[in-house]
Formats: structure tokens, C-alpha cells, sequence
């Protein structure tokens, strides 16, 4: 759940494939965007990109789809990929969402797919988009961490986080710490990669998994909350 000031709603999203915008003042869901969900993926109903809608990079171009601002309703396919994080562009204006194997671009005024990126070889374990760098950071379950241009969409590098994890050996939250030029990748523990240097160093450790960081830019101090 977060809160996006540009369109002043708090959006929500769920293991049913739906992100939900939130009025707070009216207490009710303004709008639905399901590109997730099973009968709007890559392979089925496959159409002619839009005119204007092609940027470069590793990924397919996806035109608007019917299904992407449909009202609010219990039915969901179950082929549905359970949307596992999203954030928000200030300088794209656009969210960016991750279920599956796949990560949806898109535009949160008109619900329209933007861009798709599908390549990946395991499920997508955290993302977060960084204006200041100019950065799309994705990483998937496997724990292979790939750096996109956050406009582009260009892939710029994949790197492979080679700290091991307990219970289990992989990535489950991520966050960037911009004073520090370095994003961290958490587990049991935190890793640090430094993007000037490429350095990699571990910082805490627990016995549990982390399930959410935060960055406090004040303090220049990292939240880590385990399970």
C-alpha cells in the first residue's frame, strides 16, 4: 500500500492481481487497474502496439487493453499473477508493477500498459524505481538484481547477489539509500552494493527474514521489518 501525491489516492495491491486506488476522503475505490490479472497477459490477445507507445529496451511494447480499468468485481482468472510490489515515477508519471515473471509499466490516469518487460527467469521478488539516478531496480527470487533505465526501459546491467540468506537463500525486500549512492537487498540480513564503486558488504543480520525496509533520509538510517 502506498500513497501517491500526484493523483492524491492511496493505492493497493493484492494477490489477486489488482491494484486498487483508494479515495480516502469518500471512503470508496475509484478505480481498478487489472493488467495482471490471467486474461491480459503476454501470448493471449496479442495486438499492434499504439502509435507513440514504442521505447527501446528489453521488453514488449503493450497497447491499452478493456480489461486494464474494468469496475471492481469477484471474479478473477486463475491463471491471476498476485502482484508482489509497485512504485511510482514522478518524472515518468507511470507505476510500475511486479507479478510473476513479469513487470508491468503503466500509466495510473488512463490504466493503459505502457511497457511489459517478461524476460525474467524467476518470479519477481521486490522493485523500486529511483528518479534520481535515473534507475529501475528489479530483483528476482533467484536473486539476480537488474538495473533499468527508469525512461528507456533499456536494461544496464543484471548482477547477481551472492550473499546467502536464511531459512531461505533468497531476496525479499530492497531499498536505496541516495545520499549513500548504494541500494541494499535483504534476506535475514542487509547487503549493500555501492553503484560508483560496485562494492558489496553485509550490514544486519537476524535469524528471521526481513520483510520490509525503509529509508529515512533525515536520519541517513535504514529500517529493516522482520517477520
Amino acid at each position: 500500500m502506498k500513497y501517491i501525491e500526484e493523483i492524491d489516492m492511496v493505492l493497493s495491491s493484492s494477490h489477486d492481481g489488482r491494484v486498487c486506488f483508494l479515495d480516502i476522503e469518500k471512503g470508496t475505490v475509484n478505480k481498478v487497474f487489472m493488467g495482471h490479472c490471467g486474461h491480459d497477459k503476454p501470448g493471449k490477445n496479442k495486438t499492434t502496439p499504439s502509435s507513440g507507445s514504442n521505447r527501446p529496451g528489453s521488453g514488449t511494447n503493450r497497447p491499452s487493453t478493456a480489461q486494464s480499468g474494468v469496475p471492481h468485481t469477484n471474479t478473477v482468472s486463475n491463471n491471476a499473477d498476485g502482484i508482489i510490489c509497485f512504485d511510482f515515477s514522478k518524472v515518468g508519471k507511470y507505476i510500475c508493477s511486479g507479478g510473476g515473471r513479469q513487470v508491468l509499466i503503466w500509466d495510473p490516469f488512463t490504466l493503459e500498459i505502457v511497457y511489459t518487460l517478461d524476460h525474467f527467469a524467476s518470479p519477481i521478488a521486490s522493485l523500486l524505481i529511483q528518479d534520481c539516478v535515473e534507475l529501475l531496480f528489479i530483483t528476482t527470487t533467484d536473486k539476480v538484481i537488474s538495473l533499468y533505465h527508469n525512461i528507456t526501459y533499456e536494461l544496464l546491467q543484471s548482477i547477481t547477489d551472492k550473499a546467502t540468506y536464511r531459512p531461505e537463500n533468497k531476496i525479499s525486500c530492497m531499498v536505496y539509500a541516495p545520499q549513500l549512492k548504494s541500494f541494499y537487498c535483504g534476506g535475514n540480513k542487509l547487503t549493500s552494493y555501492g553503484l560508483e564503486r560496485g562494492t558489496e558488504s553485509d550490514n544486519v543480520r537476524d535469524d528471521d527474514d526481513i520483510c520490509s525496509t525503509l529509508y529515512n533520509s533525515l536520519f541517513q538510517q535504514i529500517t529493516t521489518i522482520y517477520r
